[in-house]
This record gives C-alpha cells, structure tokens and sequence, in this order.
C-alpha cells in the first residue's frame, strides 16, 4: 500500500488533526500546461456548437414529441433567471428633451382636434 503522505515521491505534509494539505505544499510542480483548461472549453464549445448546427432542431423536434415535460424543462434552463425590462421610455434624456417632446405631443394633440372641430362643423 502506498504512503498516504507522498505524491509521486515527493513528501506531503498534512494537519495532524484535520488532515488537510498545510500551505505552501506542492503536489503537482508541473502542473498542468498554462492555458490547457482555456483550450479545452473553447474546443469543446466548438464542437457543441458544430453539432447543435448539424442536429440542433431535430433534437429538439424529436424531445418535443416524445418528452413534452423535458422539452419544458430545456427551455427554461436556457431561459435568464433574471430579465431587465426597460419600461421608462424617456430614460436618458434630459428634462429639456422630455419638455421639448411634451411641446410636440401637445401642438400635435392640439392640430388633431382642430381639424376634428373643423371636420364636424363642416358637416353640419
């Protein structure tokens, strides 16, 4: 059996107590190569991605009739928890720009009903 205190020869030294690693201790001095968890997500990525363009739709189609409820549950996993809604249609811009468009709303407002008023008292 080997000893729980050694990687690959080289001494671990643990917490008595807790058995935790102590800091400062080094199981993998290599390491992994810098940029290789980086490379292998965005290959991977790439491959889903390739995939969904080949099967993508008829995945779905398939999920769709034969798992309604799991069709369901892959639409709301890709759904944001979250939605920012923007209902303030006047967000950013300044009072003299909203004052500015309330003049307009009003002339127009103002134009429309004389016509109206010109309208039917013509045709009376």
């Amino acid at each position: 059996m080997s000893d729980p205190n050694s990687n690959s020869g080289q001494t671990v030294k643990r917490d008595p107590k807790t058995g935790q690693l102590l800091p400062g201790v080094v199981l993998n001095p290599a390491g992994r190569p810098k940029g290789s968890r980086n490379k292998l997500g965005e290959d991977f990525v790439a491959a889903l991605v390739d995939h969904w363009a080949e099967n993508g739709k008829a995945a779905l189609d398939g999920c769709l009739e034969e798992s309604p409820a799991a069709y369901c549950r892959v639409i709301a996993a890709v759904i944001p928890k979250e939605l920012t809604i923007k209902t303030d249609a006047f967000d950013g811009l300044s009072d003299d720009e909203i004052a500015a468009l309330v003049s307009v709303a009003r002339t127009a407002i103002a134009a429309s009903q004389g016509s109206r008023d010109e309208a039917t008292a013509t045709a009376h």
